[in-house]
């Protein structure tokens, strides 16, 4: 769950106004430095005239107090939406605000194409940009520095994982990696290795598949984008079916939130449970103050069930999918 509230802001308003321009002065100092650039045109941007703009100005907000902006300029010549700004106030940096700013403006430009440029340098941004989707366009110079800059370009539909994600079965030879990786500390192996099975789930899928199990069954599956093979996240089915249900577990790299990848990988998971005919339900267990997976589950039309305490005595709401029963099993995959 993201904790930064995003909304659209009045920028017209000059307390807002003032506000905005403190955020987007340090930040763009910041990025002058990064780029070594003693001529840096945005930090001459005033309080006025961020007023006068006519863009459109979004804001997050930790505990009511606006901690980063993004906005949206005009539209280019050949009709990509534009987004003409993207800062963070320096000390609330690499807490996941610009990933939600940028999450926020792809939600309301669902189905448009979209332009943004950045310095050449400024490799967090290009990082960030890439996760959403965004593909190099063109390099440019500007300025008597000759600035370089890159111009980055998402074409509407860049991010339908139903056509751009697979699910990769780990191996066992990967899984004895993951289960030696860290064997005494899960929480390190999380902050190392964000979005990977952690080592206690490889350690019980070996297990599984000793015992006799089908590896389709217990063995986790890798969340790979299929352009460039990167790795998303981890998902998977904990055991074989019992009584006709199986329970699915589910984790997403950070840099790959609230951009669907989840959605996409669990309704994977529904098509694969349900091939085998014996499978009638399927369970997820979710912690009640992880609310983004409640709703990820909630709108792929799981009902909440019981609370249950699992063996290390966490609280856990149990979410329960029932085999469909009038619509073509494939729907899952393209819905």
């Amino acid at each position: 769950m993201n904790p930064y509230a995003v909304t659209l802001i009045d920028h017209t308003v000059g307390q807002i106004a003032a506000q905005v321009q403190a955020i987007q002065s340090a930040a763009y100092l910041q990025e002058a430095k990064l780029l070594g650039a003693s001529w840096f045109p945005p930090l001459e941007r005033t309080a006025a005239d961020i007023q006068r703009s006519p863009d459109l100005f979004f804001g997050a907000y930790a505990d009511d107090v606006l901690v980063g902006v993004a906005s949206l300029g005009a539209a280019s010549p050949d009709r990509h939406a534009t987004i003409a700004s993207m800062t963070v106030a320096p000390t609330y940096q690499r807490r996941g605000i610009a990933r939600a700013l940028l999450a926020s403006l792809m939600a309301r430009l669902d189905g448009q194409n979209v332009i943004v440029s950045t310095g050449a340098r400024n490799t967090p941004a290009l990082a960030l940009y890439s996760s959403f989707g965004f593909v190099v366009h063109r390099h440019s110079t500007v300025g008597p520095e000759h600035l370089a800059l890159v111009e980055l370009r998402r074409k509407a539909g860049a991010l339908d994982w139903a056509r751009n994600m697979t699910l990769r079965p780990l191996s066992i030879a990967e899984l004895r990696i993951i289960a030696d990786a860290m064997q005494d500390d899960d929480a390190l192996y999380d902050a190392e290795f964000d979005g990977l099975p952690p080592p206690f789930v490889a350690r019980r899928a070996l297990e599984q598949i000793e015992a006799g199990k089908p590896a389709s069954w217990c063995s986790p599956k890798l969340i790979v984008r299929t352009s460039d093979q990167a790795v998303m996240g981890g998902c998977g089915f904990k055991d074989t079916p019992v009584h006709g249900c199986v329970e699915i577990g589910y984790a997403v790299s950070s840099n790959y939130r609230q951009q669907g990848v989840a959605t996409s990988a669990i309704r994977a998971l529904l098509a694969l449970a349900y091939q085998n005919e014996e499978v009638a339900e399927v369970l997820a267990t979710i912690s009640p103050t992880n609310l983004a997976s409640m709703r990820v589950v909630q709108k792929l039309g799981f009902a909440r069930g019981s609370v249950m305490i699992d063996p290390d005595e966490e609280t856990l709401v149990c979410w329960h999918h029932h085999r469909p029963q009038d619509i073509e099993r494939e729907a899952l995959m393209t819905r």
